[in-house]
């Protein structure tokens, strides 16, 4: 999860015009324009929505090196899991709605969720199963 988080939040800090032109609708990305023309591979992002957006990918290379360096107790992937679910609505709601997500940056936010659940349920049995064979330390 750290790694997924981590290479996510760097594309997004270090590429933020890339991102947004391939998650955001053109209506969406018109929004945050400078000038807007016919194709979003012109469009000229406004430099406090870049800023924006390098922020978010900041706090997610932020949240992926604490998943990478910490030692997180089995509840804690349960809690990560059950606050991730929601985000497969809003996915939903914001490209097929609200239409200011592409289908691509629905899909991929959508695919890094799977990934961040699954990942999660797995952390969790392995923890549980350390508990029963008696290497883990209990929950903390």
């Amino acid at each position: 999860m750290g790694g997924t988080f981590t290479a996510m939040g760097l594309v997004t800090l270090l590429l933020p015009e890339t991102t947004m032109r391939l998650s955001l609708h053109p209506t969406a990305l018109a929004s945050l324009s400078d000038a807007v023309t016919t194709t979003t591979t012109t469009t000229a992002i406004k430099p406090a929505a870049r800023l924006l957006m390098q922020c978010f990918g900041a706090q997610a290379t932020l949240c992926g090196l604490v998943l990478l360096t910490a030692e997180l107790p089995r509840r804690a992937f349960v809690a990560f899991a059950a606050g991730v679910v929601p985000f497969f609505a809003f996915d939903w709601w914001a490209w097929r709605r609200a239409r200011f997500l592409t289908a691509a940056g629905a899909a991929g936010d959508a695919l890094g969720n799977v990934v961040f659940v699954g990942l999660s349920w797995t952390a969790v049995r392995a923890l549980a199963a350390a508990e029963v064979d008696g290497e883990g330390e209990g929950e903390k």
